[in-house]
């Protein structure tokens, strides 16, 4: 999958990329981002504006995240809201 962002330009070595091709390590974090957005139960909407997508744009390039939601509706909301409550309890 190419990245829509456009870092500054550099080069991966082939040991470092996994997969058939380079993403750079920029995207790969935009991409953790938006799917932890999504897991929290984001709207599609919130979640676009912030990945800089349409939400046509973001359903298509997230559809596996999408699909694995509805199928398992709540649990990573669930389980993200408990991991925000024991960092808050951790550090206070």
């Amino acid at each position: 999958m190419r990245c829509p962002l456009k870092p500054a330009p550099f080069r991966l070595d082939k040991a470092e990329v996994t997969g058939s091709s380079p993403v750079s390590p920029i995207c790969r974090l935009r991409g953790s981002f938006v799917s932890l957005l999504l897991w929290e139960g984001r709207s599609l909407t919130f979640v676009a504006e912030q990945a800089g997508h349409s939400v046509a744009r973001l359903v298509k390039h997230y559809a596996g995240v999408i699909r694995e939601l509805e199928e398992h509706p709540g649990s990573h909301a669930e389980a993200s809201r408990e991991a925000h409550e024991r960092v808050a309890r951790s550090k206070g």
